[in-house]
C-alpha cells in the first residue's frame, strides 16, 4: 500500500496489486497471475506491465481490482 494511513472504505474503492511471476517468459505466465481473481469473481478495472529490474525481458504487473484493501475478501484473495 502506499501512503501514511489507510483510508476507510468508501464503497467506490480499488486497490492496486503489484504481482510478478518467477519466469514472465514461461507460457502462461500471466495466466496463472490472472487465474485467482477469475476464481474468485474479482472484478480487475486495470492491468499494466513494467520491465522488473530482475533481469531482462522479466516483467512485475500492476493490477486495478475494485474493493477495499482491508476487506477481508480482498486481501484473502490476492495471497492466492
Amino acid at each position: 500500500m502506499l501512503g501514511r494511513k489507510l483510508l476507510r472504505p468508501s464503497g467506490a474503492d480499488r486497490t492496486t496489486l503489484l504481482l510478478s511471476v518467477g519466469d514472465t517468459q514461461a507460457p502462461g505466465a500471466l495466466h496463472r497471475l490472472l487465474e485467482p481473481l477469475a476464481r474468485n469473481r474479482i472484478s480487475m478495472t486495470r492491468i499494466e506491465s513494467r520491465p522488473s529490474r530482475r533481469r531482462k525481458w522479466d516483467y512485475v504487473f500492476f493490477i486495478d481490482i475494485e474493493g477495499h484493501a482491508r476487506m477481508l475478501g480482498c486481501a484473502r484473495r490476492s495471497r492466492h
